[in-house]
């Protein structure tokens, strides 16, 4: 009796210090949007974050704490003992993240290199593997070619991604927005996030006070913090994957 006491102790302890997006609390005024049950905000909204901020590399190792303006780090364990999940790969692994979890894998389609859709249920692979393929293959190009994308930036929502890549290289950056807020005038605000090189854990950037409300973007404010921080890897595109019907 004393042994199922504690262990539902324990268990009351975990779930009621269990840390997730939602408890990012939006600046006074702003309320989050209503996602729909199930969408792919709904899911993002709800994945863990860290309670010490510190970001993981494949290594094993962590960043140094001053590496990022860092308001939250995703509580997601890397997959692959390999140099893979960086900025673009992070964002194909939420999206088939998602997807499993809402036991749609059948709507899975990532890219080759070029561009083309390769869906997950022609693939052969096991999902692990798949990803794996798709880490390695491609990349920010290859989001950049086959992505839908957003025609206006005041469109922004969770799951969109900006993608940065000027040239048919395989080198850019990806960055995925992660939830969203709005005040009764209609102004929108963003957790906007990344992984990065060498492959490391998600991390939400902090927005400062010129892109942003403690700490969450505007869209603009994300557009202008891409340009400054790694325009190097051209102009940021809004893009966002698409489910893949046979």
């Amino acid at each position: 009796m004393k042994i199922a006491l504690a262990l539902v102790a324990t268990l009351f302890s975990i779930s009621i210090h269990a840390k997730s997006v939602t408890d990012l609390l939006p600046p006074e005024g702003f309320q989050r949007t209503n996602n729909a049950s199930g969408s792919y905000g709904d899911y993002l909204r709800s994945l863990p974050i860290r309670s010490d901020n510190k970001i993981a590399l494949w290594t094993g190792a962590h960043l140094p704490n001053n590496t990022y303006s860092t308001l939250a780090v995703l509580d997601l364990p890397l997959l692959f003992n390999e140099n893979l999940e960086q900025c673009a790969d992070f964002s194909m692994r939420l999206w088939g993240d998602y997807l499993k979890q809402s036991k749609k894998l059948n709507e899975l389609a990532l890219y080759d290199f070029y561009g083309n859709k390769k869906p997950f249920s022609k693939s052969g692979r096991s999902y692990l593997g798949y990803l794996r393929w798709h880490m390695a293959y491609s990349n920010s190009y290859s989001i950049k070619l086959g992505a839908k994308p957003v025609r206006l930036l005041s469109d922004l929502q969770a799951g969109d991604m900006f993608v940065q890549n000027q040239g048919n290289e395989g080198i850019g950056h990806v960055s995925v927005v992660i939830d969203q807020a709005e005040n009764e005038f209609g102004h929108k605000l963003y957790l906007v996030g990344y992984s990065f090189m060498p492959a490391q854990q998600f991390h939400i950037e902090k927005a400062s006070e010129e892109h942003g409300i403690d700490g969450w973007f505007t869209a603009d404010g994300y557009e202008r913090f891409a340009k400054e921080q790694f325009g190097f890897f051209g102009e940021p595109i809004v893009m966002q994957f698409e489910r893949h019907f046979d």
